[in-house]
């Protein structure tokens, strides 16, 4: 065995001369866990009823992404935002960043969750970059089949979460991490929804614990069955949105997420996004019931023609034009990728 793996025993560790070993009681055990466990570095992101900071866990001594409600959250907002923790800690997938810890934020009472500190950038930020022809993002993901390489990533997630019956519902380049070392996550479960009869394959059932049940089907029936109350009508990103989202004309499925998925791919290749995002929401919903939106050979001439009609496969406003499947539509791009020549 090498030097890397030898320990000295304990009884043979020399203190520094003069100086005396510490010795560690129960007490000083129990002291390191009754103090504070998070310590705030900065502030990291604001969204729309969260923020999130840059922390350190101080029993684990690792960084963290601390992420809690705003103090003047509601307790409407609270009970999104915890249902969020539980939807993401579920989905332990290498392609979404894993929840650690949840609970109430002494200094304020809010909800918590900490989680995996990601440092790199959105999708979003990368088709910015590339949009302005910097070289530092062009280096990194410039080519065709690196932007490709890591949409498959998503969608990995994205079919993962599909197999456990939970939709994501808000599918965009913003919620697509991209860290420093390569790694891909989907994120924002915020507004995810429970296909109605699948919660035994996202939720372990609890026997014995009728609170934990009672807690639970309150969840579901308040925020993520079929019958969602006016309130929550309308939740996502117009711009990335199904057309059936818009309404409750037809329940919403797993098609959705691949339209988003399809708004996202078309905006990775052509670096805009398919519909105008200042337009009125009865413009765009009627833009994409007529599947009105450029042409990706439009924007990319060089673009083969198998490719942009994988991509406007998904943007079909007939959902049983779409691809049945996420991995239906990796398998597409997939044999793209294999046939692929020179990138455009």
């Amino acid at each position: 065995m090498g030097r890397y793996c030898r320990q000295t025993p304990p009884a043979q560790v020399a203190a520094p001369e003069g100086e005396a070993l510490p010795s560690i009681t129960a007490g000083d055990i129990a002291g390191w866990f009754r103090r504070g466990r998070y310590f705030k570095l900065r502030e990291h992101a604001i969204g729309g009823m969260a923020r999130i900071y840059h922390a350190i866990d101080l029993h684990l001594c690792r960084e963290v992404a601390y992420k809690t409600t705003a103090p003047d959250s509601t307790p409407l907002t609270q009970a999104r935002f915890l249902y969020e923790a539980q939807v993401t800690a579920r989905l332990q997938h290498p392609n979404i960043i894993p929840v650690y810890d949840c609970g109430q934020d002494p200094e304020n009472g809010q909800p918590f969750f900490s989680m995996k500190m990601v440092r790199g950038r959105s999708a979003l930020d990368m088709i910015v970059g590339l949009r302005r022809r910097n070289a530092t993002v062009r280096r990194a993901c410039g080519s065709l089949t690196e932007r490709l390489n890591i949409f498959l990533k998503a969608a990995d997630a994205v079919a993962y979460a599909h197999h456990l019956g939970i939709l994501h519902r808000d599918l965009k380049p913003a919620n697509i991490l991209i860290g420093d070392h390569g790694e891909v996550y989907v994120i924002d479960w915020g507004i995810a929804q429970i296909r109605a009869g699948k919660e035994h394959l996202c939720f372990p059932e609890c026997p014995g614990s009728n609170e934990s049940e009672k807690c639970l089907a309150a969840f579901l029936r308040r925020f993520h069955h079929d019958n969602a109350t006016p309130e929550h009508l309308f939740l996502g990103s117009p711009v990335h949105m199904a057309p059936e989202q818009f309404t409750q004309e037809t329940r919403v499925d797993e098609r959705a997420d691949i339209y988003g998925l399809g708004c996202t791919l078309y905006e990775m290749i052509g670096l805009h996004p398919p519909f105008d995002p200042h337009l009125p929401l009865d413009q765009m919903l009627a833009l994409k019931r007529r599947a009105k939106f450029p042409p990706l050979w439009k924007l990319v001439p060089a673009i083969r023609y198998d490719l942009a009609e994988i991509v406007h496969r998904c943007l079909d406003p007939r959902r049983s034009r779409r691809f049945r499947s996420v991995h239906q539509l990796q398998d597409a791009i997939k044999d793209f990728i294999r046939n692929l020549g020179p990138s455009p």
